[in-house]
């Protein structure tokens, strides 16, 4: 497991300020850093298209004129909305996996930068260039295809306190996007069930997040298992107490249950 630091034809559009009744729901980046953006490479891009995952992704190079100006953008908005965004430079020898596999997105023939917002693993809208560098025009495009969901990612444990103290419940998840069916999983079945639920989720990618920081939820947890378990975290007079539930990527009606039966409890 990689242990470094923390998804048709194209359709391309003069996006405008009326409002589009399709969008996608995207994972709040509690770190503190967030506006950098997730790196990813091909192979990344290829499974969280594959996985049928809904997010943003920026394809920029260094030596594009226009990338600074676009970068400053995401970096400047992303501050402003905790927009989880990854950020995508088709210079490695993978690139050819998404031409192959995805030619309509991705040509053989490079352009940056480039806007694409994805949608249960297909191309929802490729914001139009002329909207990239100004800013007012840049955030009016995200703005009506994007909504902030109730979950969150971090990637670091003084953020995790950060989380922490201002979260007094919560649910608290783990995945790994570095195994293609864990990452499906995660996307198809867990991520639309936990957003539907007015309790924030914290879901944690052990694909981002160093050893000394994973060995924490364990202690934390009790469990060294965190890929098939599901916690509820509620912060007590006394303490921390903590629900849990075993799952499989297989069959993820106890987890649905176990959520059920939290969200009665509170009814």
């Amino acid at each position: 497991m990689k242990k470094n630091l923390l998804i048709l034809p194209i359709l391309l559009v003069s996006l405008s300020g009326c409002q589009n009744s399709d969008f996608i729901y995207y994972i709040n980046n509690f770190d503190s850093n967030n506006e950098a953006g997730i790196n990813i490479d091909s192979l990344g891009v290829n499974d969280l298209l594959k996985s049928g995952a809904s997010f943003v992704l920026y394809t920029y190079s260094d030596s594009c004129v226009h990338c600074q100006s676009v970068s400053e953008n995401f970096s400047r908005y992303a501050k402003n909305t905790n927009l989880t965004y990854y950020k995508f430079s088709p210079i490695d020898t993978y690139y050819q996996v998404l031409v192959d596999n995805y030619p309509s997105y991705f040509p053989s023939i490079r352009s940056t930068p480039k806007v694409q917002l994805f949608k249960d693993g297909e191309l929802l809208v490729q914001i139009n260039n002329s909207r990239l560098t100004d800013y007012n025009l840049f955030s009016s495009s995200l703005n009506n295809y994007t909504k902030p969901s109730s979950v969150y990612t971090l990637s670091n444990q003084d953020d995790f306190v950060r989380f922490l103290n201002q979260n007094n419940d919560f649910f608290l998840l783990f995945f790994n996007s570095d195994d293609l069916n864990n990452l499906t999983n995660f996307y198809s079945n867990i991520f639309n069930n936990i957003n539907d639920v007015e309790i924030n989720s914290l879901v944690i990618d052990l694909n981002k997040i160093d050893l000394e920081f994973e060995k924490m939820f364990t202690d934390f947890l009790s469990n060294s298992n965190l890929l098939s378990n599901a916690f509820f975290i509620q912060q007590v007079q006394d303490g921390i107490k903590k629900e849990e539930v075993t799952f499989t990527n297989d069959d993820t009606s106890s987890l649905l249950d176990f959520i059920d039966s939290i969200i009665e409890t509170r009814l």
